[in-house]
């Protein structure tokens, strides 16, 4: 049994092992369809309603958030990979999308963190 300690100084305990997922570590086309399928179709939103006033929020659950982050990092590499390192072409929507997984990066270190 391993033990660690979280960077929030919260102690745990796991006793599971690692699993190989092979198609989780694919960056073709394939690979793409292995991650997309862990996501949820409406991206990890939940409705929730307040039950003084009965208005309804839109509340993101942080794993489905997470688990977009990665997806977004594999399609990236594996564009990479497919094209052979080249970046993508200028313009707002590469921008954007450039922008987007730099996004990620930042989100996943920081909720690494706790």
């Amino acid at each position: 049994m391993g033990r660690g300690r979280s960077t929030c100084g919260q102690c745990f305990e796991l006793d599971l092992p690692f699993v190989k997922h092979i198609e989780l570590r694919d960056v073709t086309p394939s690979g793409d369809a292995a991650w997309t399928a862990l996501l949820t179709d409406n991206g990890g939103v939940a409705h929730v309603k307040d039950p003084k006033t009965g208005s309804v929020d839109k509340v993101g659950v942080s794993i489905f958030h997470q688990l977009h982050c990665l997806d977004m990092i594999q399609k990236e590499v594996g564009r990479l990979h497919r094209e052979g390192g080249q970046e993508e072409s200028s313009g707002a929507e590469s921008l954007f999308h450039r922008e987007h997984y730099l996004h990620c990066f930042d989100y996943l270190a920081q909720v690494g963190g706790c």
